[in-house]
Protein backbone atom coordinates (compact mmCIF):
# COMPACT_ATOMS: atom_id res chain seq x y z
CA UNK A 1 0.00 0.00 0.00
CA UNK A 2 1.54 3.69 -0.43
CA UNK A 3 2.07 6.39 1.64
CA UNK A 4 -1.18 8.20 0.21
CA UNK A 5 -3.74 5.76 0.00
CA UNK A 6 -2.36 4.80 3.68
CA UNK A 7 -2.99 8.08 4.98
CA UNK A 8 -6.50 8.11 3.64
CA UNK A 9 -7.10 5.01 5.10
CA UNK A 10 -6.33 6.42 8.22
CA UNK A 11 -8.67 8.84 7.95
CA UNK A 12 -10.99 6.86 7.64
CA UNK A 13 -14.63 8.76 8.08
CA UNK A 14 -13.19 12.11 9.33
CA UNK A 15 -13.24 14.92 7.11
CA UNK A 16 -10.30 16.49 5.21
CA UNK A 17 -10.18 19.57 7.67
CA UNK A 18 -10.59 17.19 10.80
CA UNK A 19 -7.91 14.72 9.81
CA UNK A 20 -5.33 17.42 8.76
CA UNK A 21 -6.36 19.45 12.37
CA UNK A 22 -5.33 15.46 13.77
CA UNK A 23 -2.20 16.14 11.84
CA UNK A 24 -1.76 19.75 12.28
CA UNK A 25 -1.56 20.68 8.91
CA UNK A 26 -3.60 22.42 6.35
CA UNK A 27 -6.48 20.74 4.59
CA UNK A 28 -4.41 21.85 1.43
CA UNK A 29 -1.28 20.17 2.80
CA UNK A 30 -3.68 16.88 3.29
CA UNK A 31 -5.21 16.64 -0.11
CA UNK A 32 -1.52 17.02 -1.40
CA UNK A 33 -0.59 14.02 0.31
CA UNK A 34 -4.02 11.84 -0.08
CA UNK A 35 -2.91 12.44 -3.50
CA UNK A 36 1.15 11.86 -3.39
CA UNK A 37 1.94 14.94 -5.01
CA UNK A 38 3.30 15.91 -1.63
CA UNK A 39 5.67 13.53 1.05
CA UNK A 40 4.60 14.78 4.80
CA UNK A 41 7.81 15.92 6.68
CA UNK A 42 9.00 13.27 9.98
CA UNK A 43 6.48 15.33 12.26
CA UNK A 44 3.08 14.51 10.28
CA UNK A 45 4.49 10.92 10.15
CA UNK A 46 4.90 10.18 14.25
CA UNK A 47 1.41 11.40 14.22
CA UNK A 48 -0.04 9.03 11.65
CA UNK A 49 1.60 6.25 12.79
CA UNK A 50 0.22 6.52 16.26
CA UNK A 51 -3.24 7.25 14.27
CA UNK A 52 -2.75 4.30 12.19
CA UNK A 53 -1.30 1.99 14.56
CA UNK A 54 1.77 1.39 12.58
CA UNK A 55 5.15 1.34 13.43
CA UNK A 56 6.97 4.95 12.60
CA UNK A 57 9.82 2.77 10.79
CA UNK A 58 7.18 1.39 8.06
CA UNK A 59 5.69 4.72 7.15
CA UNK A 60 9.20 6.59 6.52
CA UNK A 61 10.75 2.96 4.35
CA UNK A 62 7.43 3.81 2.25
CA UNK A 63 7.75 7.73 1.95
CA UNK A 64 11.83 6.88 0.77
CA UNK A 65 10.88 4.28 -1.70
CA UNK A 66 8.03 6.47 -3.08
CA UNK A 67 10.79 9.12 -3.08
CA UNK A 68 13.63 7.40 -4.97
CA UNK A 69 10.74 6.22 -7.77
CA UNK A 70 10.55 9.66 -8.46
Amino acid sequence: MKLAEIIKKSRGVMTQIEFAKKLNVTQAALCAYESGKRQPSIDVLIKLAFIAKMPLEELVMKKQKERKAR
